[in-house]
């Protein structure tokens, strides 16, 4: 669960969004939706950008494919499976 809280104590503002969600694209769109139009300035599409955002760094993570490429083929564990069963 994810959740986010923010002050503009200049404004006598404060938005607290709270999800159920595993991902903060979502999360920070609907503060920065909310922020904006209580300061009631240019509106900005945050869903779009934070979508945007979030594809590019899910192209750019390679943890899983180094992982599978540094994997040892035809290799076996070093304790029998049995052996972590109580």
């Amino acid at each position: 669960m994810l959740s986010i809280v923010a002050l503009i104590p200049d404004e006598k503002l404060g938005v607290v969004v709270l999800t159920n969600g595993m991902k903060g694209g979502l999360m920070t769109a609907v503060t920065n939706y909310t922020i904006d139009a209580f300061l009631k300035v240019k509106e900005r599409d945050w869903s779009a950008e934070n979508l945007a955002n979030s594809k590019r760094r899910q192209q750019a993570d390679t943890r899983i494919s180094d992982r599978l490429k540094a994997r040892v083929p035809d290799t076996k564990p070093s304790v029998p499976v049995e052996k972590y069963v109580m």
